[in-house]
């Protein structure tokens, strides 16, 4: 991935974490389900950066960014790259992950959708067209290549990288012990 796709991931950067733990009677922290949890496991807990992204468009933060044309090197590089607001409109609503998750290293971007047949509609409208190839199946992700970068799709959950190696890493990462725990940032 281009520089200039690194700045703009990193600029949408909103750090806003919530708590992903739901207390019980007794006062004990039971983990629950949460897309973002969920996300931020496919990052490694030695990340140097990892940020949460607002993909809900009516959230006053994003909307303020929008205005500010903070975004306008995002539209541009996804234009480039042939993906339309259109195709992503039934992925927003949860938080996005974005991160390095080595430094030096490329971005990995992480979105846990509500939709997940839209998320299959939306890669294999991309294959059809040939723009992606699939490009292999690994830990229950249907992995595709295109020119410039990689994505992989598991069930509610895109996977965005500079390579294929880079997700089958962040699949392995999202079982390991030493996966990013959201509960230490709480």
């Amino acid at each position: 991935m281009g520089q200039r796709l690194r700045r703009g991931l990193c600029m949408l950067a909103l750090l806003a974490l919530a708590g992903c733990t739901t207390p019980t009677a007794a006062g004990v922290q039971i983990p629950t389900y949460s897309p973002r949890r969920e996300a931020l496991s496919y990052f490694p807990d030695t990340a140097p950066v990892v940020a949460i992204v607002s993909t809900d468009p009516q959230d006053p933060g994003l909307r303020r960014l929008a205005a500010a044309g903070a975004l306008e090197p995002l539209r541009r590089v996804a234009q480039r790259r042939h993906v339309y607001f259109e195709q992503l409109r039934g992925l927003l609503g949860n938080d996005a992950v974005v991160g390095l998750p080595h430094a030096g290293g490329p971005p990995l971007a992480v979105l846990t959708t509500h939709d997940a047949t839209a998320l299959d509609t939306f890669a294999h409208a991309r294959e059809i067209a040939g723009r992606a190839t699939p490009a292999g199946h690994y830990r229950g992700t249907d992995l595709y290549a295109e020119k410039g970068w990689a994505f992989g799709v598991r069930d509610r959950v895109l996977l965005v990288g500079a390579a294929i190696p880079e997700l089958l890493e962040a699949l392995d990462t999202r079982v390991s012990d030493h996966a990013f725990d959201a509960a230490q940032m709480t």
